[in-house]
This record gives structure tokens, C-alpha cells and sequence, in this order.
């Protein structure tokens, strides 16, 4: 019984020689003629043949290292030495360009793709000021913000905004104060960037505060629109096309809703005759 007798026991090892020639490409008639090992097993009586996996793999990359000097070979034998030597320079040549140029397409394609996610981000970012900012404008808008400016007492009375939130980080309209104020804006701004949630009671309890909300988020809206360029279109666009749908929808089950109503008051009346006529 030739080989290692703890690799023919091992699970996993070995496998019936025709799993084994299929599993690697390789035929019996191969096998028988390059030696290899086997041993014989039974299932029910019945006898069949087993090889080890590592056997097969090395019997293949042996028979394809045969194939590749086999065509090596007549090749130099059709063209030569040197015309060998030349026709490899171009494959070689050639697959370097296609590698470089799959490596350019990938690397494009990365480029597109991380484009595309900004300008996804970016139009998400746009969405959601619109968003904010039709929500919040349903009562009106303040005329302007231009010049309107607010002291820290007032920002973390009416905005939710710290002392510290704001000195050291927003510039004060005239730092030369002893109590200096700041830009109305910029304290709505740190407001909307900590969460409506955190100021969401004031603007409830005042219509003027919320109109001063909806029209700090249009500026905001508008800036970033300048910003990004073409995307604010889109992000009208996609605000739009969403409107129109959930608009659809409502219209779609009204409709149903219409067609129930109607027909129960057909029933309804039916019933009617029929309690009438049976009277």
C-alpha cells in the first residue's frame, strides 16, 4: 500500500478517483499513466478506487507545465528563436496595456462613483434645507434677516444657544462692546446645525420666531444652491416629483375610498326598498 497511510485516512484528503479527475480536470487514463497511487475501497461489496487530493493537484500543474514546454516549443520550432522571442515581447506588451488600461477604466469607474455620492450628498443636503424650509414657512417668512442682530441672553432665551456656543465662535457685530451682539443669522444657524428638536417649543410658542427659522433656511437654501451649482435644480426637482407623488397617492385613495362610499350607498338604499316593498 504505497503513500502515507495517515494522509489515505484523513478526511478531506482523498476522494473516489472519479470525484478526484473531476474535480481537477484530469482523466483516469492520466492518472494511470503517470502512476499515481491509488487504493481500493468497497461501499456495499462494490470496490472502487481512491486517490489523494494533493496527488491530483500535483499531477495537474505537472501535466499543464508539460503542455506550456509543449507549446513553447512549436512555436520556436515554427518561428525561431528569435521570432519567438519577438512574438512574446508583443503579448507581453499587450497584456501590459490591457492590464494598465482595466487598471485606468477601474480607476475612473472609483472616480465616477465617488462623484456621483458627493453630488448624491450634496443634493440630499439641498432636499433636506427645502424640506426644512417649506415646513417651517407654512405660517410666512420674515421679510429679511439682513442687519437683524440678537444679545447671548436673547439667543439662549428664543434659539437654545449656549454663551459658549457662540463667543469664541461667531463674530460679534461690534467686538468693542461690553456686552457685544451678534448676527441674527449666524445664532439660527448654530441652532439648526445642534437640531430643530432643541429649540423646537420656541418656535412653536412664537409664529414670528418660526417665520425668522423659514427664512434663515431659504437664504441657506439659496447659498447652497449658489454653491453647488446645478444641483439645487435637482434638488427641486426631487423634492417635486416626491409632492407630486404622495399627491397621487392621496388622489389614488380617494378615489377608492369614493367608489366604496358610493357603493355602500347603493346598499344602504337598497336595503331601504327592501324594508319599504316587504312592508
Amino acid at each position: 500500500m504505497p503513500g502515507n497511510t495517515s494522509a489515505w485516512n484523513t478526511k478531506g484528503e482523498t476522494a473516489s478517483l472519479r470525484n478526484a479527475c473531476h474535480q481537477y480536470g484530469l482523466t483516469e487514463k492520466q492518472v494511470r499513466q503517470a502512476n499515481l497511487p491509488c487504493q481500493y475501497r468497497y461501499c456495499h461489496g462494490n470496490p472502487y478506487m481512491v486517490a489523494k487530493l494533493s496527488d491530483m493537484a500535483d499531477l495537474k500543474a505537472t501535466l499543464q507545465k508539460q503542455a506550456k514546454e509543449a507549446a513553447k516549443q512549436k512555436l520556436i520550432d515554427e518561428l525561431g528563436e528569435d521570432g519567438y522571442a519577438k512574438k512574446m515581447a508583443v503579448e507581453k506588451a499587450a497584456k501590459m496595456k490591457k492590464e494598465a488600461d482595466l487598471k485606468a477604466a477601474k480607476k475612473k469607474k472609483e472616480a465616477a462613483l465617488k462623484t456621483e455620492k458627493e453630488e448624491q450628498k450634496k443634493k440630499d443636503k439641498l432636499s433636506s434645507l427645502l424640506f426644512d424650509a417649506l415646513r417651517a414657512s407654512e405660517g410666512g417668512l420674515s421679510p429679511s434677516l439682513s442687519g437683524a442682530t440678537i444679545t447671548k441672553t436673547a439667543a439662549k432665551k428664543e434659539w437654545r444657544v449656549k454663551p459658549d456656543e457662540i463667543v469664541g465662535h461667531l463674530k460679534p457685530v461690534d467686538p468693542t462692546k461690553k456686552h457685544p451682539k451678534y448676527y441674527l443669522a449666524d445664532v439660527i444657524g448654530v441652532a439648526h446645525n445642534k437640531g430643530i428638536s432643541t429649540f423646537r417649543a420656541e418656535l412653536i410658542s412664537s409664529p414670528d420666531r418660526c417665520k425668522l427659522y423659514a427664512r434663515y433656511l431659504v437664504d441657506t437654501f439659496h447659498a447652497q444652491c449658489k454653491a453647488y451649482e446645478d444641483l439645487g435644480d435637482a434638488a427641486i426637482v426631487q423634492m417635486r416629483t416626491g409632492i407630486e407623488r404622495t399627491i397621487w397617492e392621496y388622489e389614488e385613495s380617494i378615489t377608492i375610498y369614493q367608489e366604496r362610499l358610493a357603493k355602500e350607498k347603493k346598499r344602504l338604499s337598497a336595503l331601504d326598498r327592501l324594508l319599504k316593498d316587504s312592508d
